[in-house]
């Protein structure tokens, strides 16, 4: 029992602190709702791997990686910074004895996805070695039901269920190692309206239309995508954009192999796959040109602009589109802007090679030029091969030059 002296003192204290002015008080917390609108990160401080939050209504809930614990806990939120605990998916993993033997150290349960379709709320989620599994609740807090083997299969990752309109029931995953996804280098399939069918990264873009999903340049994916799979006439060929390696934050660039197939349903799909950050390849080249040229001699000057547009498929990585009239002036130039309308007809390289005036003196008798030429590189002593690829090309009522040029160097199918 307390004795009165020391009762008085925790009350006075109480009452001390209850009644300090609200500036000399500590937040309840450093992180998470501060109590005035506004919220600090983390949100919630604890380690909930490879959150997967969704929205029924106006409620939101997330699950998340347990690993070889146990549980899986459900949270609940109705503004995404303030998090309750408020069920959980399983009391133990059963699909093998090794769990309970505490023997399945850093397996376990591994990035679910949560998912509500026609009132009833499911978990989808890999082990490495035992399979792909499910539970499902009509109530978030549960209870959840028994454990369901969808498929008993090692080395499957992030499940990505998704219901279409008519009902059916279709399931992507990604298989890191396998042909399909090995380190950097994935397939990706979208329809002929710009939905994604597959996609081993984006799983949680599946089923959705990114006809207007841009790369921080502004540049159109699918929209090029599109034009090359199903309004080109080859109906393959490259597209380049700036896109985060899996697991990464921060973009670097991308070049995706596009080709359109028909698949047993009779619909068309474009399937593209890609690497990062590789040299530019003479194909990319000749490819960007070509296009060029055929947009010059459509929409003549017109073009000019979109030529210059970091948006434009004509514009990537450290390749570009130029062009030059007859008495050599450039007229586009994204690399050096301020050299558009400037003369370069007297440029030389380090070598001392008059590179425009050969170019020209070669546009006398043909309508393509390629031509090699010295340039120099920032940290290198000697300066390296590079070679220019143009086209003559009808501007209006007079004649230009377009093209590009790429750095001479090991073809980067024999590093492979």
């Amino acid at each position: 029992m307390l004795k009165p002296g020391l009762l008085v003192l925790i009350v006075l204290l109480g009452v001390c602190v209850a009644l300090a002015p609200a500036s000399e008080r500590a937040p309840v917390l450093a992180w998470g709702d501060q109590g005035d609108g506004t919220y600090r990160n983390p949100v919630l401080k604890a380690d909930y791997s490879d959150p997967d939050v969704i929205r029924v209504g106006d409620d939101f809930y997330l699950v998340a990686s347990d690993f070889h614990f146990v549980g899986m806990q459900v949270l609940h939120s109705r503004d995404l910074v303030n998090w309750e605990v408020i069920g959980q998916v399983f009391p133990r993993l059963d699909m093998h004895a090794k769990y309970d033997e505490m023997n399945g150290y850093a397996q376990g349960t591994w990035a679910p996805t949560l998912r509500h379709h026609d009132g009833r709320f499911y978990v989808f989620v890999c082990t490495p070695y035992d399979g792909l599994f499910m539970w499902h609740a009509t109530d978030p807090r549960g209870p959840w039901s028994e454990t369901v083997t969808v498929k008993a299969v090692e080395g499957w990752e992030d499940p990505a269920p998704f219901w279409d309109d008519d009902g059916k029931a279709y399931l992507a995953s990604s298989h890191p190692g396998s042909k399909w996804f090995s380190g950097l280098r994935y397939v990706f399939i979208y329809d002929d309206s710009g939905n994604c069918i597959f996609h081993p990264v984006l799983k949680d873009q599946v089923g959705k239309n990114l006809s207007e999903i841009r790369d921080i340049n502004g540049k159109p994916i699918l929209q090029f995508i599109h034009a090359i799979a199903f309004d080109s006439k080859n109906r393959h060929g490259w597209v380049h954009y700036l896109w985060a390696e899996p697991g990464e934050i921060f973009p670097c660039w991308k070049h995706a192999y596009i080709m359109a197939v028909k698949g047993p349903d009779g619909k068309s799909y474009a399937i593209g796959s890609g690497t990062y950050n590789i040299r530019t390849e003479i194909p990319f080249v000749t490819d960007i040109v070509d296009s060029a040229a055929n947009l010059v001699r459509q929409r003549g000057k017109e073009a000019f602009p979109l030529l210059l547009d970091p948006a434009s498929i004509f514009y990537f990585y450290n390749t570009y589109i130029f062009v030059l009239a007859r008495d050599g002036q450039l007229l586009v130039d994204p690399a050096f802007p301020t050299d558009i309308g400037r003369n370069v007809i007297d440029f030389v390289d380090l070598s001392g090679h008059a590179v425009i005036r050969e170019i020209l003196e070669r546009f006398k008798k043909n309508d393509v030029v390629y031509i090699p030429y010295s340039w120099p590189v920032s940290g290198q002593a000697n300066p390296v091969k590079k070679m220019m690829y143009l086209r003559k090309v009808k501007c209006e009522n007079d004649t230009v030059f377009v093209g590009s040029s790429l750095f001479l160097e090991e073809p980067v199918w024999k590093k492979f």
